[in-house]
């Protein structure tokens, strides 16, 4: 059989934002949520949380924080959300920063809120790099400093936080123009960083689902042509090559299996 190299007709549609984890988890999470029983929607969500579920744990934490459903206790809270946090959830190191600002089932401590507020900021949560600019200019558990308050203000602004902005442009009237400059040349490197970081995080998320599909499609045996089918997915360009498909069923098969990954998949067509 001769080999052909063909090339999806449209970028993949959609780069994960998330690991494939996390995503799995917030899938498992919603089909507990939308179970139309409470009960068995929240022993449901207990048993995730149990078993690790990350986002499970979060929302166990908001249940005890608001008494919704179980007895409100703002330790329990804050002990689910520690579980949730180190399963790398940012919104619960936010809860975590927030809990220990304020003093919520846990002693009041400025340091441990600036920590989970600086942890919860790298994983790109605006509300926690805003709160950090806070804690920042207030020299509240770190070193009063307007340049790092400035450069957090500016990263949440950055990421659609109006009122970080407005606190920004607050501080800067106490500001020279040098620490301003410094911190502008902060928030740039910041945010340039992030966003390296974030592409080879989503480069690695489609190259592994288009593998995984690739390999699915080679053990279907659905088509006498599937034990050789391949498929590439090229960063640089942002689309998908397939070879050894002398016909359209193994393609067919294996954007079916992408779509159902959550890519918005195009027609291949013969290079």
């Amino acid at each position: 059989m001769h080999s052909k190299t063909l090339a999806i007709a449209m970028a993949l549609a959609l780069f994960a934002s998330a690991g494939a984890a996390r995503a799995d988890a917030t899938d498992d999470y919603n089909r507990c949520a939308a179970m139309p029983d409470h009960q068995a929607s929240f022993a449901c969500i207990e048993q995730l949380a149990q078993s690790g579920n990350a986002t499970a744990q979060l929302a166990l934490g908001g249940f005890y924080a608001g008494g919704s459903g179980v007895p409100q206790d703002q330790q329990q809270a804050v002990a689910w959300y520690e579980k949730s946090a180190a399963g790398g959830n940012d919104v619960a190191m936010s809860r975590l920063g927030n809990a220990y600002l304020t003093g919520t089932g846990v002693t009041q401590d400025y340091g441990q809120a600036a920590a989970w507020f600086a942890r919860a900021a790298s994983a790109g949560d605006a509300w926690s790099m805003e709160k950090l600019g806070s804690l920042y200019e207030t020299g509240q558990g770190v070193g009063q400093d307007n340049v790092a308050a400035y450069q957090w203000y500016d990263i949440a602004a950055a990421r659609g936080d109006s009122h970080a902005a407005d606190l920004r442009d607050a501080l800067a009237q106490k500001m020279s123009e040098d620490q301003i400059a410094a911190a502008k040349k902060a928030s740039s490197a910041w945010l340039a960083q992030s966003a390296n970081q974030a592409a080879a995080a989503g480069q690695e998320v489609n190259e592994k689902a288009v593998s995984d599909c690739a390999a699915t499609v080679r053990a279907s045996n659905a088509s006498p042509y599937d034990a050789n089918f391949e498929a590439v997915y090229r960063p640089e360009t942002g689309s998908i090559e397939y070879t050894g498909a002398e016909e359209q069923a193994p393609i067919a098969a294996f954007n079916a299996c992408m779509t159902a990954k959550g890519y918005s998949m195009g027609t291949a067509r013969a290079e």
